[in-house]
């Protein structure tokens, strides 16, 4: 019915996707910075789209791949759920985490949708609380204190980590 009634709004959030560069927080970023590291190629830091992003020669490598792995990943965790490997709710977790990982965007308050699934599949596993409890503690270094350092002037004082391995770290994670 959206379609019919107006194309452009319609069809305008795939044209934002197309054309959105990658957000230094997002996983596909923190391979572009590291390949453009170790490659000594260079990289361009942009504030676009409401965000701070990098581009790279090779950016839409790493995106169209990260494209081609949602899917990929979102039909992975259907299948381990049908095959009754994982239970709904893990299945529920998995399903975030792979469209927060693939994404072009990783944005801190997104970590908000995983926390209920992470302590419902996780319960009072130690492995389960010891991992959110460092993926929590990196972002929390990352964002706000790292991200917004000239909002925040004793952070000069403070010797912090670069922002992107700190980031690559936090991905990993």
């Amino acid at each position: 019915i959206s379609l019919l009634l107006n194309v452009d709004e319609t069809l305008g959030p795939l044209s934002y996707f197309a054309f959105r560069p990658l957000q230094i927080e997002s996983l596909s970023a923190s391979i572009v910075w590291l390949v453009g590291t170790l490659a000594h190629m260079s990289l361009a830091y942009v504030y676009s789209f409401g965000s701070r992003n990098i581009i790279s020669s090779f950016s839409s490598i790493i995106s169209t791949s990260m494209s081609v792995l949602l899917p990929c990943g979102l039909l992975y965790v259907a299948w381990l759920q049908w095959r009754r490997k994982i239970s709904f709710p893990c299945a529920t977790l998995l399903t975030l985490l792979v469209i927060l990982l693939t994404g072009k965007v990783f944005s801190a308050q997104y970590l908000i949708w995983v926390a209920p699934f992470i302590a419902y599949v996780g319960e009072s596993d130690r492995r389960w609380l010891l991992s959110w409890g460092a993926v929590s503690l990196v972002t929390t270094i990352i964002y706000p204190f790292m991200y917004e350092q000239a909002h925040f002037p004793f952070i000069a004082s403070l010797t912090l980590p670069p922002l992107f391995p700190t980031i690559l770290v936090r991905n990993i994670l």
